[in-house]
């Protein structure tokens, strides 16, 4: 849907707010409305509910030098009008999906929300979704959590709103708008923004056209939303930092030696890779505020409930420009190993705040940008072994710490081996549900491309696998068998079944050898 329009050289872009009936969503554009100081259309409405959408038209804020027009649009929510749904999902560029929280209601948000994930998959380039949890105030509002797991995606953004008082709805709009900018940063970049007067500007235009579409009189929203005449990308512009809604939050003050700030979802668009994802991750780990402390080697590490967050010493400037191309050397690093990584994001954040419009700290100081990797916690291979020993028999155990050592031995041949990084172990490794590994820990900075030839190979192979499992392995065995000593001889025999049924004898005698050792 966003366009750049030629004849007022405004970047337009559409918030979708999608959900079930009576989640909140007229509720929260009439509560939107009145804080941006804007009008509300209805396009038809019957006992109170939306038959068409809800309208809000905003102009604020500067994406490159342009002014952003926002067309804000909340869907109705009646099973029975689902493709005027779909009609709108289609055009958007992020979506609020508002969640009725109340437990009586789960079953028809996740109704909804299936109807969102499947527009969401056809969509190119994707779009981001902020789930807005509603009727936070009711007492029968279910946890934060329990509807996050509820809906099974993680990679939506949450934010909590009571929307009848008005609570926490311009809050998730601002997000809203700073996704929807990483996908018009995408388009951007790959120069098929269009410029082109849009077709629809208003309600009431909407509204003709959504009649139009469903009497056949049009193809979809997408083929008449974008208008007619010149698509030409509008010409790059100095790459100017975005204020308005999608500007930083808040600043506070700091003292001397304290520790910098950490991110937020407030970062300016094209400060974050990847750039919608990204922001949905920064948001999610630091909804509540990690607390940052220096570790070794004078790195800021902090640590939010799921999620880890590591800003390196050397990752500081002075000059944002500078931090931004580091931060793209960065990621280009990151995309190239992409699939043997642990979900994560990158971010460049302002370390430090303003004392006003010049950009200098208070006494002339000039600010800090800081580079921070943000990696969500993930389980690991040894957490794998110590589950086995927890829960398994010995015939799962023998068969476990077969796979376990298997991974482990496929890791060093796949990760480390092929020059992406200089050290794995069980407690760096993870396994995906298909089966895949991945690191996950932090990546060092500057991560160093791989070596355009392979690591030549040990002149022992064999014996450099048992150096491993010895000295990663073991350690874990002894730990978890000196509670259980009497299991031993069970898991042996185990072992050797397991690893003559998988044809690794060898690796089997190993895996003995440790077990006798531990």
């Amino acid at each position: 849907m966003a366009l750049v329009d030629p004849g007022t050289d405004q970047l337009v872009v559409r918030i979708v707010y999608d959900g079930p009936a009576y989640a909140g969503k007229s509720t929260s554009l009439r509560a939107l409305a009145s804080s941006l100081g804007g009008a509300i259309f209805s396009a038809g409405e019957a006992d109170g509910r939306t038959l068409y959408f809800d309208w809000v038209d905003y102009l604020g804020g500067r994406f490159e030098g342009m002014p952003i027009r926002c067309q804000i649009v909340a869907v109705p929510g009646q099973q029975v009008l689902v493709q005027r749904r779909r009609l709108l999902l289609e055009t958007a560029d992020v979506v609020v999906f508002v969640v009725d929280s109340r437990r009586a209601a789960l079953a028809e948000n996740l109704r909804a929300f299936a109807v969102l994930r499947d527009v969401m998959r056809r969509a190119s380039p994707p779009f981001a979704v902020v789930a807005q949890a509603n009727k936070r105030d009711l007492p029968e509002a279910i946890g934060l959590d329990e509807l996050r797991s509820a809906l099974g995606d993680g990679a939506l953004a949450m934010t909590e709103t009571s929307a009848e008082r008005g609570e926490g709805v311009r809050e998730t709009f601002v997000l809203a708008v700073r996704l929807a900018l990483d996908r018009v940063r995408e388009l951007w970049a790959s120069r098929t923004l269009p410029r082109v007067a849009p077709a629809i500007a208003d309600g009431a235009s909407l509204l003709a056209t959504m009649r139009a579409v469903e009497e056949g009189a049009a193809s979809t929203l997408v083929s008449v939303g974008l208008g007619g005449g010149d698509r030409r990308r509008p010409a790059e512009s100095a790459a100017a930092a975005p204020n308005g809604p999608e500007a930083g939050a808040e600043e506070m003050p700091v003292t001397a030696g304290a520790p910098p700030r950490a991110p937020d979802a407030s970062v300016p668009s094209g400060l974050v890779w990847p750039p919608v994802e990204g922001r949905v991750m920064v948001h999610e780990a630091t909804r509540i505020p990690p607390r940052l402390e220096r570790v070794r080697h004078g790195d800021w590490e902090g640590t939010s409930r799921d999620w880890h967050l590591r800003s390196p010493r050397e990752a500081s400037f002075f000059d944002v420009e500078e931090g931004r191309s580091a931060l793209v050397a960065w990621a280009r690093w990151h995309t190239a190993a992409a699939a043997r990584l642990s979900p994560r994001c990158l971010v460049l954040a302002r370390a430090t705040p303003s004392s006003g419009p010049s950009g200098e700290e208070a006494g002339g100081a000039r600010p800090v940008w800081r580079l921070w990797q943000v990696v969500q916690r993930a389980r690991t291979l040894a957490d794998d072994c110590r589950a086995l020993f927890a829960e398994a028999g010995d015939e799962a155990l023998g068969e476990g710490l077969l796979r376990v050592a298997e991974q482990r031995l496929r890791a060093e041949a796949e990760l480390r081996a092929g020059g992406w990084l200089q050290r794995v172990d069980l407690h760096s490794l993870g396994v995906s549900p298909s089966g895949e590994l991945s690191y996950t820990r932090f990546v060092p900075y500057p991560a160093v491309p791989p070596a355009r030839s392979p690591t030549q190979p040990e002149e022992d192979p064999a014996g450099g696998e048992v150096r491993i499992l010895r000295a990663e392995l073991a350690p874990l065995l002894r730990h978890e068998l000196a509670h259980t000593p009497r299991r031993v001889p069970g898991v042996l025999a185990a072992l050797h079944r397991a690893a003559a049924a998988h044809g690794a004898g060898a690796l089997g005698t190993v895996l003995q050898g440790l077990l006798l050792e531990a």
